[in-house]
């Protein structure tokens, strides 16, 4: 028995997924150890489809040219964007238009700055003295900086407690709060978090 199928013209549709951490986007933000895996499904059209032959990709390549076995990392990837363009194939040999993804690897963590507030001039420092003087009517705040997926949280403390920073002015009050050991870091949106400032 002689049994004619449909025509199969139409190529397969190409998914691309991420593991933790990440950070959806464009661009797309990864660590160099997040996994990322590619699948694909041909679709059925006129009770007909057969089915995917292969998965094909390419990193910063304006073609998809390596064969997807399996989940991977961009391990060694360079900090920064980077183009990930992906396909499908079909056993008859449809092949489905490229689709192009910005991807990001990120591995540094924020950079936090204390701002240093007098009635007369406003200082932003970086680098921290053992010992900062606060006068009645200074105020202080931090600012922290991330150039990759963004800053998570800001967390800080006075002798050892840490909370998350609301935003504004630090709450210590020199002429009632005396000698104080200040505590400060953040941490981005991937989890990288920075050494913690003390003074």
């Amino acid at each position: 028995v002689i049994t004619v199928r449909p025509e199969d013209v139409t190529p397969p549709v190409t998914y691309l997924t991420a593991g933790d951490p990440k950070v959806e986007g464009d661009p797309f933000f990864v660590t160099p150890s997040t996994f990322l895996t590619l699948t694909a499904e041909d679709l059925i059209v006129n009770g007909f489809a057969s089915g995917v032959s292969e998965i094909r990709f390419g990193l910063d390549a304006a073609e998809a040219t390596t064969v997807y076995t399996g989940p991977f990392a961009l391990t060694g990837v360079a900090e920064g964007s980077h183009a990930f363009v992906f396909q499908s194939v079909d056993h008859l040999g449809n092949v489905e238009p490229f689709q192009a993804r910005m991807i990001a690897i990120d591995t540094l963590p924020p950079v936090t700055v204390l701002i240093h507030t007098t009635p007369t001039a406003r200082f932003t420092l970086e680098v921290l003295s053992a010992t900062l003087l606060v006068a009645p009517g200074d105020t202080l705040e931090l600012v922290a900086v991330d150039s990759g997926s963004g800053v998570g949280v800001t967390s800080f403390g006075f002798n050892e407690t840490l909370v998350a920073y609301p935003g504004g002015a630090l709450p210590y009050h020199p002429q009632t709060d005396g000698e104080k050991t200040l505590r400060f870091f953040s941490a981005d949106r991937l989890g990288h978090v920075e050494a913690a400032h003390v003074v």
